[in-house]
């Protein structure tokens, strides 16, 4: 599956009834495809007849955002979004004729400081960002500063639920808090759309500092199954 991402499927409503006899064929289909290794994160505990395959616990932070009054219940948090505020910090929808240049320096910047490659190319955002113009699942929120990148956030949105995709955020900016302030005004958007939950992502079993980080905004966790499964060679590899 794509990074971070999750599988699901959509029914036809006559459908509906089959779903264990579907999703076990589609994971069937996957599997006879021939990938080295799969792994399904089923966010949606759509994949309940999956046969063959290792299942592991998987663990998400979900904060309930539907309130009228919802606000991060840290204070420190808050003091943050309304210094951003204050100092002026402007969060637009990414448009690409005007942002893209930024955003793919701030991208590779963000890449380089934790010390890998680039996951997606220029195209991939390309076809993303004209994605995003016709498709509101698809939410892209962004902060510039004197002709520079601040932050750029991507969410994906699923039913009810906000999944908080992919952050990119440029050190320099530190004080302005971008991150901090369109994560919040993207929840209160996203929430007077009928978005229930903001899913802040999974963390690294290392991380307990961004685990902490994720609870200050009323996070809680969330299980769901991810099935797994490795031919002969991806074990090896």
């Amino acid at each position: 599956m794509p990074d971070g991402l999750y599988a699901n499927i959509v029914f036809d409503d006559p459908q509906e009834k089959r779903k264990d006899e579907i999703a076990s064929g589609l994971f069937g289909a996957v599997v006879g495809y021939g990938y080295l290794k799969i792994h399904l994160s089923d966010y949606f505990n759509f994949f309940t007849g999956v046969t063959g395959a290792e299942k592991l616990v998987s663990r998400t932070t979900l904060v309930r955002i539907d309130a009228e009054d919802w606000e991060p219940p840290d204070p420190k948090i808050r003091s943050e979004i309304r210094k951003a505020g204050r100092d002026g910090a402007m969060v637009e929808t990414f448009d690409a004729s005007k942002h893209y240049d930024c955003f793919m320096a701030l991208m590779r910047q963000t890449e380089q400081r934790h010390g890998r490659a680039p996951k997606y190319s220029p195209e991939f955002f390309r076809a993303l960002a004209a994605l995003a113009r016709n498709d509101d699942r698809v939410v892209w929120k962004y902060v510039g500063v004197g002709g520079e990148a601040a932050a750029s956030h991507i969410y994906f949105i699923a039913a009810d639920t906000a999944l908080n995709w992919q952050i990119y955020f440029n050190k320099k900016f530190s004080a302005l808090k971008p991150n901090q302030y369109i994560l919040y005004t993207t929840a209160k958007e996203l929430a007077a759309r009928g978005v229930r939950y903001l899913n802040l992502g999974s963390s690294p079993g290392d991380a307990a500092g961004l685990e902490n980080y994720k609870n200050k905004w009323g996070g809680e966790a969330y299980e769901y199954p991810c099935y797994r499964k490795l031919s002969p060679l991806g074990k090896i590899l």
